[in-house]
């Protein structure tokens, strides 16, 4: 290593590392990079694993968070297996606790994921890592920057296109409920714009949307026998095997009757979104998605 004194004399070379105080005519420029990375599985339950929602600072952007959370619950519950799946309840809760977090910081307030997650850690995915460097300043340079255009729409709300039925009392899906609190699929807009205008609509049953099916505006009532189906196969494969050995009660089903109830529930939803229709939703890419 060289080092140069503040004399005129010349530099002298050692072998050991020596430290020197740099005068301040010589005081280089440094910069402070704090990375964290972002885990690639944020969320885990048995074989399934959440990608992670995205970075906010805002509640529209904390909105943002909370349905890229709820367009994987579907998912969730197809893919962890059995019995693994039953946690993808609590899951469920975790995008909830997303979504009360916006309401009770970033309106009027400071807000952010890492506080948010930091009140309300994920359970079963890979650790956050944060990293310091230090490095000397670059030259400046001044460019302009490219205008671009995103291939990826953000999913702003899950509201869906599709009708929930209310069966009788006792039904396990009155008054906004689900049987076994296990919603159905979201078929709202379709986020990818090279798609968007043959098939505008979307079933998010993957979450990577890439993989999930497009419909068109007319084809609604089929996309939405489609969402009735992942319910009742979620319903049944989750809710119904997790009643095994169970005894039906006031308060429990038995295996028959939680598959009754999901096959009752299949068939009120599928009749009650015959006649719906895509109205003024997902009229251009990126729009209408409520």
């Amino acid at each position: 290593m060289t080092t140069q004194s503040s004399t005129t004399s010349k530099p002298t070379t050692t072998s050991t590392p020596t430290t020197s105080k740099a005068s301040t005519s010589s005081t280089k420029c440094t910069s402070t990079v704090t990375s964290v990375s972002t885990p690639e599985c944020e969320y885990g339950c048995g074989k399934w694993c959440s990608k992670p929602v995205p970075v906010f600072s805002n509640h529209p952007n904390c909105q943002v968070a909370v349905a890229q959370c709820i367009v994987q619950i579907a998912d969730c519950f197809l893919s962890a297996g059995w019995p693994a799946s039953l946690n993808c309840a609590k899951y469920q809760s975790w995008c909830s606790s997303i979504n009360t977090y916006c309401g009770n910081n970033c309106l009027g307030g400071k807000c952010s994921k890492s506080d948010c997650l930091s009140q309300n850690p994920p359970i079963g995915g890979d650790s956050v890592t944060t990293s310091t460097t230090v490095n000397v300043c670059p030259a400046t340079t001044t460019s302009k920057a490219a205008s671009t255009t995103s291939s990826v729409a953000p999913i702003p709300t899950v509201s869906s296109i599709c009708l929930l039925p209310n069966g009788p009392k006792g039904s396990g899906y009155e008054n906004g409920q689900c049987v076994g609190d296990i919603q159905p699929a979201a078929l709202t807009c379709n986020n990818i714009r090279k798609d968007f205008a043959q098939f505008p609509l979307k079933l998010y049953t993957n979450k990577d949307s890439t993989q999930c099916s497009g419909y068109t505006r007319p084809n609604v009532p089929q996309a939405c026998r489609d969402s009735c189906q992942v319910q009742y196969n979620s319903c049944v494969g989750t809710y119904a095997t997790g009643c095994q050995g169970q005894k039906q009660t006031k308060d429990q089903d038995s295996y028959d009757s939680a598959k009754t109830k999901c096959s009752n529930q299949y068939n009120d939803c599928v009749a009650i979104n015959k006649g719906t229709s895509v109205g003024n939703r997902c009229d251009s890419f990126g729009a209408g998605w409520s």
